[in-house]
């Protein structure tokens, strides 16, 4: 993980340049923030620790990575990603590491969101052609809704 030190003033700039996605999200313990930025020519998902300052990338990958969003626990995070070719929802623990693939299909799944008590995803999918709303279990079972 790449660690860089923001002075504190500067997390609102860079929650406002263009480059920023419109997306953030803050832990559930109030002392980091999650969002996704484009400042290499590749999206990324960052954490800012709000107390010290430091920015972390936390996908660190070629791929496209947006949107992350924390559990309620605040021990993991589900994020969007194209890094097997098409559009899923991954999830990977709050440090970055264990990166998995939890929709895995051939249909485009993005914008994941938790239940509140964390056992549950939902997302938005095209597998059908047209938008639909679907939830996942964290062991992987899918449920339309």
């Amino acid at each position: 993980m790449q660690r860089i030190s923001v002075h504190p003033i500067l997390i609102v700039v860079i929650l406002l340049v263009p480059e920023v996605g419109l997306s953030a999200d803050w832990a559930p313990d109030g002392r980091q923030l999650l969002f996704w930025a484009d400042w290499n020519g590749n999206l990324e998902a960052y954490r800012i620790i709000v107390e010290d300052s430091g920015l972390l990338n936390l996908s660190q990958h070629a791929a496209e990575d947006a949107n992350p969003v924390w559990s309620p626990d605040g021990s993991r995070i589900a994020f969007y990603s194209k890094r097997d070719g098409n559009g899923e929802v991954y999830l990977m623990e709050a440090d970055g590491s264990k990166v998995t693939n939890v929709t895995n299909s051939a249909s485009a799944e993005f914008n994941p969101g938790w239940s509140p008590d964390g056992s549950m995803l939902v997302f938005q999918s095209y597998s059908s052609g047209h938008g639909q709303i679907h939830t996942i279990h964290i062991d992987g079972i899918l449920q339309c809704e």
